[in-house]
Formats: C-alpha cells, structure tokens, sequence
C-alpha cells in the first residue's frame, strides 16, 4: 500500500512491486537475524549476565567474555580476596593482661 504521506508519483503497479521487494528485504533481515541470535545464544547470555553484574563492559572485555576468558576484573578481584584471606584478622579486644590485680580494671 501507499503511505498516507506519499503523494500519488508512481503508479499502483509499481507501487506494489517497491511493497513486495521491501518486505522481502525485511523479512530475509529479519530471519537473518534470528538465526544469529540462535546460533549466539549462549554468547549473548554471558554477555547480559555480565552486564546484570557490572552494568557496563569495554570492547576487550566483550571479547574476553565471548573468547571464554576471565574478565580482568574478576582476576584482580580474586588477587584482593586471596590477599585478604593470607592476613591475620585485626585483633578487635585489648589484650587482657594489664598487670593490674583482678577486680580493678
């Protein structure tokens, strides 16, 4: 059909021959692009949880994820925990020998 902006310059056969090649068009994009998503599926998945996770990623990082690699984030992430986890506890008590006798401190 005619869009109601478009004034009459081509004939309806014509018309109907533009009609038909733009929705071929649209519709061969449009499975194409289903396809890729299927085909992707698991790729784009990685890719949304990690956006749910750090709301934003860089090209390399997209890369990295798609490749199956570690975010670096997540390496240093793991450096700092690990670190974390080597070093005593602050001591949070005072230690309890003052020297005073029992009952006065």
């Amino acid at each position: 059909g005619h869009s109601v902006a478009q004034s009459k310059n081509m004939a309806d056969a014509t018309a109907k021959v533009v009609d038909e090649e733009v929705r071929r068009i649209v519709e061969d994009a449009y499975a194409r692009a289903k396809k890729i998503l299927i085909a992707k599926a698991k790729d784009l998945e990685t890719l949304a949880q990690a956006l749910l996770e750090y709301e934003t990623l860089n090209g390399n990082e997209i890369n990295d994820l798609i490749a199956g690699k570690p975010l670096e984030r997540d390496k240093v992430k793991a450096k700092a925990k690990a670190k974390a986890a080597g070093k005593k506890p602050a001591a949070s008590l005072p230690p309890t020998d003052t020297g005073l006798e029992p009952g006065l401190v």
